[in-house]
């Protein structure tokens, strides 16, 4: 919680934290500067994780989750107004989230994002984020968990969808608004 909160790194910062045990990730490192790929590894137990804010790093252009075995519960602008931000490597589980609102809201760089299939329960927002790969589109259509109560996938006005993944967003039960 709040470890490197408005910490500043040297310019093109490549950073490795291995957290073993972790529950609480909140803002861990909101407004860091200077850093340019941070890699999270860790969480052996395989903890829900609170990650509110916790990316929240204006420099930040690679985040490497590849080794960090956590299903994210409170995810609440995780990785919000990241500009620079165009790959998060790993695969995201929110099998467990509590809130993800604004979570990648306003990433403009972001281009591959990858989630666990069926773990997105809540509404979610790439409004910013034009340049998405098809293959993290689809992997984000993947994500989706059919629902009872509608959600809403909001994806930029340019991202193009197939009438297939139309059809797939629709018959989970979620609203597609670009």
């Amino acid at each position: 919680y709040n470890t490197y909160l408005n910490a500043n790194f040297p310019a093109n910062y490549e950073m490795m934290v291995n957290v073993p045990i972790v529950t609480f990730m909140q803002s861990a490192f909101q407004g860091a500067t200077g850093i340019v790929k941070l890699t999270v590894k860790g969480n052996t137990a395989g903890n829900i994780v609170n990650v509110s804010g916790a990316f929240r790093i204006n420099t930040l252009e690679i985040l490497d989750l590849t080794e960090f075995n956590a299903t994210f519960g409170n995810s609440n602008l995780c990785c919000y107004n990241n500009a620079k931000l165009r790959e998060i490597k790993g695969v995201i589980d929110l099998t467990n989230a509590t809130n993800i609102e604004k979570m990648l809201d306003v990433c403009a760089a972001l281009e591959e994002v990858r989630f666990k299939q069926s773990s997105i329960f809540l509404s979610i927002s790439f409004s910013r984020s034009s340049k998405l790969s098809s293959e993290s589109v689809q992997s984000i259509i993947d994500g989706l968990a059919t629902v009872e109560t509608a959600q809403t996938l909001t994806l930029h006005k340019n991202i193009v969808l197939t009438d297939e993944q139309k059809a797939t967003i629709n018959e989970k039960g979620w609203t597609l608004a670009q």
